[in-house]
């Protein structure tokens, strides 16, 4: 896409790329496209190009994209590249502070690649991103783990509670603060209450911590949940939004914690990888059918149960194979099965694993995750990116992101798996799969995607921070 940071205009009014550039470049990226740059270079998106992308940049002009957006420069713009922009292109400029502990320009471990994600859709969005870094590190953060861990034991959650988040907010940068519009964060919103510089919160995550109470943490304290719950509300209460990624998380952030709904907002998760990569599987007829899981927890994301549903399979007669991303260890039990290929953990950041997982995936018919407890599901939106039906258990905020009879099916969380192959057997017996896999192909495209949640977080800004 074309930012205001990076692969920017900057670079395209360089003479260095206008003998790159034969295409329109503003007809190409508005309404929807928001082509990259490098993509609209070359050939396969030429045909899609009206007229001359050069006639844009003046010659002589060598305009950034901070001019062309605003007002004086709009008269020397032959097409509509202030309205790509935004419609109200004044607010392009605004300034977003990505508050993290990593960098999320250029980080593409954390959150399993979903900060460089959001960084990269809210530039997308027409917002100018600034990194506010935190640390969570240091003595003071040592001295508090180590009260922690001797009231309560080694395993106890030390970041749910304001002296935590008093120690994040000190570290922060106030003139970064004050150079922003607006501070987003993904998680962690608590500390803002303590800046002492104050602008608008945008606070985005896919749970609140009343949700992972006896479903990702177990045996907490009722201390430390008590700690954990005031500090949540407050972060909710001091945010201008609320975005989750799920109904689920946004439903306890209003009935739990008692926030407006009108500040309340669902933006769903999208697939981490590259849209270059993607492209639809060919739907299941016959042969071998083969089956995905990915997790990396053997015991929350069911991998005995997968297991035990590809066996089902094969003693009804269809051929399967499974095909395990993600574990690391193996339990001695489960090694040397002849249907189950182990294929381990893949890191998306290296560039071999990333292409022998996109690899992988595009071998897959059907996406089996029994997961026990799930926030989101960006597993799922890749699946779905592929076209490949997917069958999970009914959890979590697995709803918005699996949508029974269209991409695929939840079933109840006391189903078996015998259950899953019954599902399973289901579908292809009634040439089911093609439907499937046509459905999530389009809820990929309508909102599983980053391109959407732009435009989504856009227009949920553009609303509530409307100018007078």
């Amino acid at each position: 896409m074309l930012y205001s940071k990076n692969n920017t205009v900057k670079k395209i009014v360089q003479s260095e790329w206008r003998s790159k550039c034969k295409t329109q470049f503003c007809d190409l990226i508005i309404p929807s496209c928001r082509l990259s740059y490098e993509k609209i270079v070359q050939s396969e998106w030429r045909s899609k190009c009206k007229t001359q992308f050069c006639d844009l940049i003046i010659p002589s002009c060598r305009l950034s994209y901070e001019k062309l957006v605003q007002g004086e420069w709009r008269s020397k713009c032959k097409t509509q590249f202030c309205d790509w922009a935004s419609p109200n292109s004044s607010q392009s400029s605004q300034k977003i502070g990505f508050v993290a502990d990593v960098d999320p320009f250029h980080d593409k471990k954390a959150w399993s690649g979903t900060i460089y994600k959001l960084c990269e859709a809210i530039q997308q969005a027409g917002y100018d991103v600034i990194w506010i870094p935190y640390r969570r590190t240091g003595f003071q953060h040592w001295l508090l783990k180590k009260y922690y861990k001797l009231l309560w034991g080694k395993k106890v959650l030390r970041d749910q509670n304001k002296a935590f988040y008093r120690l994040c907010a000190k570290t922060v940068d106030n003139d970064l603060l004050n150079s922003c519009d607006f501070l987003f964060f993904a998680g962690h919103a608590q500390m803002a209450a303590y800046f002492e510089v104050k602008k608008p919160v945008i606070y985005y995550t896919d749970t609140t911590f009343e949700l992972m109470l006896d479903y990702y943490w177990f045996g907490v304290p009722a201390s430390i949940i008590r700690k954990g719950n005031e500090v949540e509300r407050m972060g909710i209460h001091n945010s201008a939004l609320n975005i989750r990624a799920s109904q689920w998380a946004a439903d306890s952030v209003i009935h739990f914690y008692g926030a407006n709904p009108k500040s309340v907002h669902v933006i769903e998760m999208g697939a981490n990888v590259a849209d270059a990569d993607i492209s639809p599987v060919e739907p299941y007829v016959s042969g071998e059918l083969r089956i995905l899981f990915s997790g990396v927890e053997w015991e929350r994301k069911g991998a005995e149960t997968a297991i035990l549903t590809v066996e089902e399979l094969n003693k009804r007669g269809i051929n399967a194979r499974l095909i395990m991303v993600g574990i690391k260890k193996v339990p001695d039990a489960y090694k040397g099965i002849p249907y189950v290929d182990y294929v381990g953990f893949l890191d998306k950041n290296d560039r071999q694993q990333y292409e022998r997982y996109i690899e992988t995936v595009k071998r897959a018919h059907i996406f089996l995750l029994p997961t026990q407890a799930e926030c989101a599901g960006i597993v799922f939106a890749e699946a779905s990116a592929f076209g490949i039906p997917i069958f999970t258990y009914d959890t979590g905020g697995i709803p918005n992101y699996v949508i029974n009879g269209v991409n695929g099916y939840r079933l109840p969380m006391s189903s078996s798996y015998v259950a899953f192959a019954d599902s399973i057997v289901k579908t292809i017996q009634a040439n089911e799969l093609p439907v499937l896999s046509r459905g999530g192909l389009q809820l990929y495209k309508d909102r599983l995607n980053w391109n959407a949640w732009a435009q989504s977080f856009r227009k949920i800004m553009d609303e509530t921070f409307a100018r007078k």
